[in-house]
């Protein structure tokens, strides 16, 4: 979630100022100038001086400038042994910031009044692992679940310890031995805290599976069994900020981070394994995924705009030999496209440089930027060391843990950092710069939006024989029986027929209104997008209409050049095609592209059968194409062949996996 960081404040320090001590003209001992204006950039590593600060008192962070109060004190106030926040996903303020919520070894929850840091009370009814929410519009109500989850959740009133039930679970799920639903202390509900994500277990802790809930109509909305798929315990589960979505995280599993629609009808893959991540809500209301990749090269931070599907890497991890470890906060939904980030767990015997140990925001819009708060001063390799460092809705207080490289190393408080106003910088008029922030917009005309894999696909193929011959379909079929996909398929195939037929056909109409399908794919031929424009557009978009209003998936199925007109044909079919899908944002396949980029760089493959129709080449190209786009998977990874030669398939394999990682958004 990052690709550069720091900031300075307008003020220029130096190096030697001491943790605690004031920079010149810099005073902390009342609440910060709001009006200051925090810039992006990134500052060499510079190790803090480390002092005691007592309770209420501010300090200067004697890089960034900014005002960093101490809150609590646990050697004098109620929590034993440590005052910490628990999780950096966990939102810790209140829905008006005005409270903290703080936890301690002894188990119990505490609040802290935020603006004075006085201690407030002891939480009565949560303890140990219970997993705790708070609405996120008003301040005195928290929810709660019994430790470790249960079958119920309760509102807790905080100011006047009312307590009721408002789920209860019991009878109401699939499994019988069902004992228990909870996120395992990483989720949260939806921004507006409706929709609610779980995974459900036994009373020993044995998986069965996923659940997402309607708090608004107390509804369960849809379950996914783990057995049923082959899946074993998750390491943690989130709703999305949207709602859209349940995102699960295994580790040693071949789902790796996935995202299903709350209604598990879709999912999109969104890491290969799980990692310290969070669920940020973006300022276009999609949902990005922020995590970190130590198997690829550079280590880096990345975030997947689930939406989409679109990887961006933001920043590598991995500088001269070094390491670090990230926890990531995407709390502040009042603040769409911003994600706060705390490092630590760096090589003590490497040098240090601008990530290592310090808690930094990051503002996602493309090309991002990188604002560094400060140091958190928390050493040591336990656990409760780590600053976990959380942000409230609007991104104007940041709480975090430190020890200040203290022993013991569960000698542990919690710092607050006073946030002023971030810089609004414009953004780089850059060709790489334009490019990505057109991802963002609603679509760009020269890419084509990539499709969220469904659980169990059952497609009908509308066409002509440019589906037909050599029956793309059953191919498809073949390349998904290989990774084990669920796909039925059907076909309304004719010869010669356009979009104009089939939109005049009975059998089309009932078979896309009636049949059991959740994936039509349309097909018109390029006859139409060269010749024929008005017809091809006019009733490429009425049977379009017809497939969404019967609740079904589109996808539109890009055809290819005659053989004989490459450079004539190709680019025009290419165009009318995305310019069709990209009318209401439909998905599109980009058969055409493949054909047309075989046909440009091996010239010796024959594609064709005839000049139009494709050969068993063109026709397992097409299928291969199908099969990356629909299931997101990787074509080089596919042992079938459909018999063609085996030089020709791993080219294809090759051209499908480049057509899709240029063109697809």
């Amino acid at each position: 979630m990052k690709v550069q960081l720091l900031l300075i404040l307008t003020l220029n320090f130096i190096s030697s100022h001491s943790f605690s001590k004031e920079l010149p003209g810099k005073k902390c001992n009342k609440q910060p100038n709001r009006n200051e204006v925090l810039q992006p950039g990134r500052l060499d590593y510079i190790k803090p001086e480390m002092r005691q600060v007592k309770k209420g008192k501010f300090f200067v962070d004697q890089q960034t400038g900014l005002c960093v109060k101490r809150i609590t004190d646990h050697k004098n106030e109620p929590p034993e042994t440590f005052a910490r926040i628990d999780y950096a996903r966990r939102q810790a303020f209140n829905a008006d910031s005005s409270l903290i919520l703080v936890y301690s070894m002894s188990g119990y929850w505490h609040l802290y009044n935020a603006k004075s840091g006085r201690y407030y009370k002891q939480l009565n009814g949560p303890t140990t692992d219970a997993e705790l929410y708070w609405d996120p519009v008003k301040p005195q109500i928290i929810y709660y679940t019994a430790p470790y989850g249960g079958l119920k959740i309760h509102e807790l009133n905080v100011r006047n310890n009312q307590s009721r039930v408002v789920a209860d679970f019991r009878n109401r799920l699939p499994w019988r031995d069902a004992a228990r639903v909870w996120t395992k202390s990483e989720g949260r509900p939806s921004a507006d805290g409706r929709y609610w994500g779980f995974q459900v277990e036994t009373e020993d802790y044995q998986p069965l599976g996923l659940l997402t809930w309607d708090k608004e109509k107390d509804s369960v909305i849809a379950t996914w069994d783990f057995s049923m798929h082959q899946a074993g315990r998750p390491d943690h589960t989130s709703m999305s900020p949207s709602g859209e979505y349940i995102v699960a995280s295994w580790n040693e599993s071949k789902l790796g981070t996935m995202a299903f629609t709350k209604d598990f009808r879709r999912r999109v893959k969104l890491h290969h394994k799980s990692e310290h991540s969070d669920l940020v809500l973006l300022p276009n209301g999609h949902d990005a995924y922020v995590s970190i990749d130590y198997q690829s090269n550079g280590g880096p931070v990345f975030m997947v705009e689930i939406q989409t599907g679109e990887r961006t890497n933001l920043f590598d991890s991995y500088i001269n030999g070094t390491v670090s470890a990230f926890h990531f906060s995407g709390t502040a939904y009042k603040k769409p496209g911003w994600v706060l980030i705390s490092s630590y767990g760096s090589y003590a015997d490497k040098p240090k440089h601008w990530l290592h140990e310090r808690i930094f925001a990051i503002d996602l819009s493309l090309p991002s930027q990188v604002y560094t708060l400060a140091n958190h001063h928390s050493a040591g390799s336990d656990y409760w060391t780590e600053p976990h460092a959380t942000v409230n809705q609007d991104f104007s207080k940041v709480v975090f843990n430190s020890n200040l490289g203290k022993k013991p190393e569960t000698d542990i408080d919690i710092y607050q950092i006073e946030i002023p106003k971030f810089a609004k910088l414009a953004k780089k008029k850059s060709h790489s710069s334009k490019k990505v922030d057109e991802s963002h917009s609603k679509f760009n005309r020269d890419k084509v939006r990539a499709f969220n894999a469904l659980e169990d696909s059952k497609i009908l193929f509308v066409g002509n024989t440019l589906t037909g011959h050599f029956d793309i379909p059953k191919l498809l079929k073949k390349m998904a029986e290989e990774k084990e996909i669920k796909l039925t398929v059907d076909t309304e195939i004719y010869g010669g027929k356009y979009f104009k037929d089939h939109y005049e056909r009975i059998s089309t109409a009932q078979k896309i209104k009636s049949g059991n399908y959740n994936i039509v794919v349309l097909q018109g031929g390029e006859y139409g997008a060269i010749s024929d424009t008005d017809g091809f557009f006019k009733y490429g978009g009425l049977l379009g209409d017809m497939v969404r209003d019967s609740n079904k998936e589109l996808v539109y199925y890009m055809t290819w050049h005659h053989r004989d007109y490459f450079k004539t044909e190709a680019e025009l079919v290419k165009k009318n095609y995305m310019k069709l899908a990209n009318k209401k944002n439909d998905f599109l396949v980009p058969v055409g592209i493949a054909f047309a980029k075989v046909t440009a760089e091996h010239p010796d493959i024959e594609l064709f059968f005839d000049g139009t129709y494709q050969n068993q080449n063109g026709a397992y190209l097409s299928a291969l194409m199908f099969y990356a786009y629909l299931f997101k998977q990787d074509p080089l990874e596919l042992d079938f062949n459909a018999e063609i030669d085996s030089n020709n398939a791993r080219i294809f394999k090759r051209v499908v996996k480049q057509v899709l990682e240029e063109y697809q958004r």
